[in-house]
């Protein structure tokens, strides 16, 4: 009707081009005239179009739901870490009481209020006992002594004795006789004596397995670990445990002597180690700093210093008299299960769960040596008595010795054991070397028929000849 075309449909064609030859049509002007085809696919268009960004947004929407979960839990973690440094704050703050309450009374000679000592008629002048962490700091024997490289090269097993339900857990050699004492997951101790195996005495007391063990200086009493949290000495005169600290509120790994005897250091999975007073029977410092459990913890002898490893990667130096951390050893790539000193003091040995051992120069500060003996988990290490040797107990069953020089050197591999080795000590002779196992035995290797070497009798911590 727009352009006055008044026929029929029928003729629709032809009146349309008679209408575009005479010019009454233009182009230009020309309206698409809509159908339902066309509408239906512009509608599809939209459909499509919406249905995309429909997908998109229930994508956004579910990275944001992601992302809204690991906020929720993270905002968890933080809130049960502010809650624990909130209990361990009102924990130092309720010490520092106390600590306060004892300072400030008239008997402290610290104490502001304090007068003096009082004389009379039945009173005395109160005498200090020294500290024994400093009378006991005396120079090193073992920096004069010639000690002989022990010949591991010549070692075999020689005895096994099976005297455990459970695995073996630690071994210890008594410093002066032919005395074991093994450590055990069934929650016990017991001593043996070499070179028969015979049961001497049996530990029993603690509620879950034993892991740490360690023979007093002059070898009369033994101090134990366990994962009930406590620390137990025993006496052998008495045949029965004598006290029991408890202050670690996890699992105690490791426990060693001070070389005066007067003091005793544990580590535990609390990420703390702890100094006992063997006199007041009280804890007389907490080494704080690990981010994780600690392991082990080993004196240097003849000074106050304690080295610990950790499960954070470390090995830490520590000043025992300020409980302060004086030095740190980066370099492990896994949990560090074990770290001992050789008896001069100079070095260290640790160990971690990649099977790679380390040796640390305590005089430069630095890493001297890297050993591989993985792949699987390296528990632990000891140096022979002149320090060239050292052994470390493996989870592939196996014993694997090294002599220290200019270079690290393999010198022995011990098989036997059909189990995870998990502790390995030489005798303060070097004479044998005993190891404990995940096989629920302890075995002796080395040649008991023979007499210690030339040398080896200046070892200054051997003072008593027992034959083997």
């Amino acid at each position: 009707m727009t352009y006055n075309l008044h026929k029929t449909l029928e003729v629709f064609e032809v009146e349309w081009f008679d209408a575009k030859e005479k010019g009454r049509v233009i182009d230009s002007k020309l309206i698409m005239v809509p159908d339902e085809y066309s509408r239906s696919l512009q509608l599809t268009n939209i459909l499509k179009r919406l249905q995309d960004q429909l997908e998109q947004q229930s994508v956004v929407a579910q990275c944001r739901a992601e992302m809204l979960e690991k906020f929720r839990k993270e905002r968890n973690l933080h809130r049960m870490h502010h809650n624990r440094i909130a209990q361990e704050k009102n924990k130092l703050v309720n010490v520092i009481k106390v600590e306060k309450a004892e300072l400030f009374t008239e008997d402290n000679p610290l104490s502001p209020t304090y007068k003096g000592p009082k004389y009379g008629k039945n009173s005395m002048t109160p005498v200090s006992k020294p500290d024994p962490l400093i009378s006991a700091c005396k120079i090193n024997p073992f920096h004069e002594a010639r000690i002989s490289v022990t010949d591991v090269r010549g070692y075999t097993l020689k005895n096994t004795f099976r005297g455990h339900n459970m695995s073996v857990s630690n071994v210890v050699i008594h410093p002066k006789k032919p005395l074991v004492v093994t450590a055990s997951d069934d929650g016990t101790w017991r001593m043996w004596g070499l070179p028969a195996g015979d049961l001497i005495m049996t530990g029993e007391g603690h509620k879950d397995w034993v892991s740490g063990l360690d023979f007093h200086p002059k070898g009369m009493h033994l101090a134990s670990t366990s994962g009930d949290c406590t620390v137990k000495l025993w006496s052998f005169e008495k045949s029965r445990c004598i006290h029991t600290f408890a202050d670690h509120t996890q699992a105690v790994w490791s426990v060693s002597y001070h070389t005066s005897g007067d003091v005793l250091a544990s580590s535990s999975l609390d990420h703390t180690s702890r100094l006992w007073d063997l006199f007041s029977m009280k804890c007389r410092g907490t080494l704080r700093g690990h981010v994780d459990s600690v392991n082990s913890i080993t004196w240097q002898l003849y000074s106050s210093i304690l080295c610990t490893s950790s499960s954070d990667k470390t090995v830490s130096l520590w000043d025992a008299r300020s409980a302060l951390c004086v030095q740190t050893f980066y370099g492990h790539k896994a949990s560090c299960n074990h770290a001992c000193f050789d008896n001069k003091g100079y070095m260290i040995a640790s160990v971690d769960a990649d099977g790679i051992a380390k040796l640390w120069d305590v005089r430069k500060v630095a890493e001297y040596a890297t050993i591989n003996v993985g792949p699987q988990s390296a528990n632990r290490c000891c140096f022979d008595p002149s320090g060239l040797i050292i052994a470390i107990a493996s989870n592939d069953q196996r014993i694997k010795c090294f002599q220290i020089d200019l270079e690290v050197v393999p010198v022995s591999e011990l098989r036997g054991h059909e189990d995870a080795v998990q502790a390995v000590q030489f005798d303060p002779k070097g004479n044998f070397l005993v190891s404990g196992s995940s096989d629920s035995t302890f075995r002796v290797w080395g040649s008991f028929e023979s007499k210690s070497k030339a040398g080896r009798a200046e070892n200054p911590e051997s003072s008593n000849d027992y034959p083997c």
